[in-house]
């Protein structure tokens, strides 16, 4: 079975929330990515690429740097925006990396600064984090039953 430690409380009101865990591994950020443009659809909106693109970077960043077994996605609509959240259980918080056109990464939590209209890390518990982030999404948010 696949743990991983849930988002902190979602504010009130917002419905849907979906989720989703996958094992990290190689293909845990095209799931995730996947996912997110279901999910985004199931909400009638279309996926940016930016969103995905994001979703990518903080899974990849799961991944990579947190010593976990999983790595959780969730994803919910507040007015014109979608709020994905990457949970792990790795407390350490991801940093922005210097600028250094000469390394091969390290670039994630950049993108993620750049281009989302907001962002952050939560502490979930003692071993796990979560890092989330909003990004404006085309089209009407649909009410789901």
């Amino acid at each position: 079975m696949v743990s991983v430690p849930q988002p902190d409380p979602v504010p009130e009101g917002v419905d849907p929330v979906l989720h989703l865990a996958v094992r990290a591994g190689l293909h845990a950020p095209s799931i995730a990515r996947a996912f997110i443009r279901c999910a985004v659809e199931l909400l009638g909106a279309s996926a940016s690429e930016d969103v995905l693109l994001l979703t990518s970077e903080a899974v990849t960043n799961s991944v990579v740097h947190a010593s976990t077994e999983s790595v959780g996605v969730s994803l919910w609509r507040s007015e014109g925006h979608v709020h994905v959240s990457v949970t792990d259980n790795d407390p350490v918080e991801p940093q922005i990396q210097p600028d250094d056109p000469t390394r091969a990464g390290g670039f994630g939590v950049r993108l993620i600064d750049m281009l989302a209209d907001d962002w952050g890390v939560a502490r979930i518990g003692d071993d796990g984090k979560c890092v989330w982030f909003e990004v404006p999404v085309s089209g009407e948010l649909a009410a789901v039953p």
